[in-house]
Parts: structure tokens; C-alpha cells; sequence
């Protein structure tokens, strides 16, 4: 399913956010994954440094069905 261009998404900042900004990031990302899945060709998602409240977040919001990658490293 994936074709098109290679997208990574550094999610490495969590301790430098409060819980608010923690959550809308990862509904941002979810926001990202419902618009590109009616793509033709859509780009393959890799998010990094996926871990604790993001990690959470994405949890609860159905990362394992969506075509994205998590990454619990990071990218440096």
C-alpha cells in the first residue's frame, strides 16, 4: 500500500510538552493517516521515538490499524 514518498515524523519532544500539546500531536498524526489513505499513492509514515504519552495517545486512537510505522528509537 505504500508507493509513494518516505515520510518520518520525529515524536522525540514529549518531555518538552504538556499532556494537551501530547494529545494533539498524536490526533494530528491521526489527522495525517485519514486524509492520505484515499491517496492513489501514498506515502509511507514512520514515526519515531514512539514512547510514553504519544505512545499512549496513538494507542487509544488505533495506530495498529493504520499504514504507518512506529519507531521506538530515534532517529539521531
Amino acid at each position: 500500500m505504500t508507493t509513494g514518498q518516505v515520510f518520518m515524523i520525529d515524536m522525540s519532544f514529549e518531555d518538552q510538552m504538556n499532556e494537551k500539546e501530547n494529545r494533539s500531536l498524536a490526533k494530528q498524526v491521526e489527522l495525517i493517516m485519514r486524509v492520505i489513505k484515499h491517496f492513489d499513492h501514498p506515502p509511507s509514515i514512520h514515526l519515531c521515538s514512539v514512547q510514553g504519552q504519544i505512545e499512549n495517545h496513538l494507542t487509544k486512537m488505533g495506530i495498529q490499524y493504520w499504514a504507518v510505522t512506529p519507531h521506538q528509537e530515534n532517529i539521531l
